[in-house]
């Protein structure tokens, strides 16, 4: 999968998303803004960037620490995205020099 990934993450334990818009394209999309406390809300905020409708194929909780990312859990509105490890690569891709690890456990915040 390539995928444009949008990770506006400072702190960890937030969520993303993994989307398909209108043109196509696949987008992993974070925010720690807490004003986007559910999936859905995420959703609708890439929308409303970009102008562009979307659909949502799944996500999780994105944790971010120093050149770390650890991706868990799965979305109660969306589902588990279709693919984790394309998540990991895509997130890979742009941020080659941090360690990425994904799995659909649902972990603690101390997981890092």
């Amino acid at each position: 999968m390539t995928a444009q990934v949008i990770i506006r993450c400072k702190y960890s334990g937030n969520k993303f998303i993994v989307l398909e818009n209108e043109k196509g394209e696949i987008v992993v999309f974070a925010d720690d803004d807490r004003r986007f406390r559910l999936h859905k809300e995420l959703l609708q905020q890439y929308c409303e960037e970009t102008g562009l409708s979307a659909k949502c194929l799944g996500g999780g909780y994105i944790h971010m620490k120093e050149k770390s990312v650890s991706l868990t859990g799965t979305s109660t509105d969306f589902g588990t995205e279709p693919n984790r490890d394309e998540t990991v690569t895509a997130i890979k891709e742009v941020y080659p020099e941090y360690v990425v690890k994904g799995n659909t456990l649902v972990i603690g915040s101390g997981f890092l």
